[in-house]
């Protein structure tokens, strides 16, 4: 792949990047870019890719000429369902931080003995006067 491809596949990943159309809208715009920048460089032949970008505009200058004529209601919506889907991502976060929190913290009162555990033998006799004589600590 030459250094001219390579930077052609950059600038429409870059432009693709930028647009807040529907995939197959973008699809097909990126598909005619594409098709229109091969021409370019063949009809002018075209050694530097800045002359690509000098004719055709940066990628921000494409999104934003394809944005002023796509639907605004559409873009919006599409905005509001990445806002509510990335606010639903972050509570389900927190809510499994917290989880795993309690647990952690559950588990360490557990170990370190927190609980009250009911005597096994009464207080009055030691544990080494029930093992001598072989008496059961029930």
């Amino acid at each position: 792949m030459s250094n001219i491809e390579k930077e052609k596949t950059i600038y429409l990943r870059e432009i693709k990047s930028l647009m807040l159309c529907k995939n197959k809208l973008t699809k097909q715009f990126i598909a005619d870019m594409s098709e229109s920048i091969d021409c370019f460089i063949a009809d002018n032949n075209v050694s530097d890719f800045a002359e690509v970008i000098g004719h055709f505009g940066s990628a921000e200058d494409i999104s934003r000429s394809f944005l002023a004529k796509t639907d605004l209601a559409y873009i919006v919506k599409r905005m509001k369902i990445k806002r509510i889907i990335l606010t639903c991502l972050l509570i389900a976060l927190a809510l499994w931080g917290a989880v795993v929190g309690f647990a952690a913290i559950d588990t360490y009162k557990e170990n370190r003995g927190y609980g009250v555990e009911s005597g096994a033998f009464d207080s009055s006799e030691s544990l080494y006067e029930n093992y001598t004589t072989g008496e059961n600590v029930t």
